[in-house]
């Protein structure tokens, strides 16, 4: 069950993006570029409506109350190149997300989308953001097993000739 606001967010997240790949999987008749326009436009919409709620809700502070005398040009410009690496290297992974979505089945979908929780887990451990604790480690456990049964449930059995 959730604990706070983050594991509510990242339910949610988690409900759109199968939504996503279902709508894409739907309208994969729809020209390419079309379907790119609707979901970078309907993320866009999505997180400066999100922005403003967390901003109105005092979960974030607003633009312009942010101290800006301590950064220098230089230091914005120092991220510059990370920002824009950052942003191609999203606009790659929804170029191939959608791609992949709109031309493999649903349940393989599913699959890929399953284990992507896991390598999210190993990642932010790895990196540093967040700690192993057994309830993460069980729950990776339960979604490589969920994976490995669903795989092995959908295998064409062989035939004897």
């Amino acid at each position: 069950l959730p604990q706070d606001l983050a594991d509510v967010l990242a339910l949610l997240a988690g409900f759109c993006f199968a939504l996503t790949n279902i709508w894409l999987l739907r309208l994969q008749h729809t020209p390419e570029s079309s379907r790119m326009v609707a979901m970078f436009g309907g993320g866009a919409w999505m997180a400066i409506a999100c922005a403003l709620l967390a901003t109105r809700l005092d979960v974030i502070p607003p633009l312009f109350a942010i101290p800006l005398e301590h950064a220098s040009l230089s230091a914005l410009t120092a991220w510059t190149p990370w920002v824009l690496g950052l942003s191609a290297a999203f606009l790659v992974s929804n170029f191939a997300l959608q791609y992949g979505a709109a031309r493999l089945s649903a349940h393989t979908t599913a699959m890929v989308m399953m284990s992507e929780v896991v390598f999210a887990s190993v990642s932010s451990v790895a990196l540093g953001a967040s700690e192993l604790t057994w309830r993460v480690a069980l729950g990776g456990g339960m979604i490589v097993f969920t994976a490995l049964l669903a795989s092995h449930a959908h295998t064409p059995k062989e035939t004897s000739t």
